[in-house]
């Protein structure tokens, strides 16, 4: 079958200059004998679940005492370096 919809992450830069991170799904609305009559989109501002995960990994690449990288992230960066 085709696809009748995707949902897919944006960035978008705001007049102030911050980041904005938005979920847009786009589902299209058909008419009779299956044509396609229009687009329903639905965009959500999804910037704070973005800065929840990013500090999530933050943390577990870390060690909290030091924060510095901790050997799980010393040796991803390794096969990241190994790999390029």
């Amino acid at each position: 079958g085709r696809r009748r919809s995707y949902r897919i992450d944006k960035r978008y830069i705001a007049a102030d200059g911050r980041i904005v991170w938005c979920a847009l799904t786009v589902v299209v609305v058909h008419a009779p004998r299956d044509r396609p009559r229009c687009f329903v989109s639905q965009i959500v501002d999804v910037t704070a679940d973005r800065t929840r995960e990013a500090e999530l990994a933050r943390r577990a690449a870390t060690d909290p005492l030091t924060t510095i990288a901790n050997r799980s992230a010393a040796w991803n960066r390794l096969e990241e370096l190994d790999t390029a």
